[in-house]
């Protein structure tokens, strides 16, 4: 007797979810990313208050990503999973400078 394995493909790997729960998942992680952007920010400002140039920009950076692309991530999921039109290339970001404001004299008073 001779068996014969087959494995479809992916079909062990598939997840489905139910279009309006995935909508909220993609929402609520919008949302947490924005959330975490407006922390970073409070944290750049303790940080360049402190002394910590190397440490603002640093984060500034993050926070700045999260804030300006958080919508532009979440339209991208919804494309990818079928339910929008392809969002086209991500915003820019600004520089982290932006944040952690500087002079030619070093901190800014």
């Amino acid at each position: 007797m001779i068996f014969v394995f087959t494995r479809l493909p992916d079909c062990a790997h598939t997840v489905t979810r139910d279009a309006e729960t995935y909508k909220m998942e993609v929402a609520w992680h919008r949302d947490a990313h924005l959330d975490a952007a407006t922390r970073l920010i409070e944290l750049t400002e303790r940080q360049w208050s402190e002394g910590d140039e190397e440490g603002c920009r640093a984060t500034a950076e993050l926070a700045l990503v999260l804030r300006h692309r958080a919508g532009w991530h979440a339209q991208m999921e919804m494309h990818l999973a079928g339910f929008g039109e392809q969002p086209g290339a991500p915003p820019p970001v600004p520089d982290a400078d932006t944040l952690c404001r500087t002079s030619t004299t070093g901190r800014s008073q």
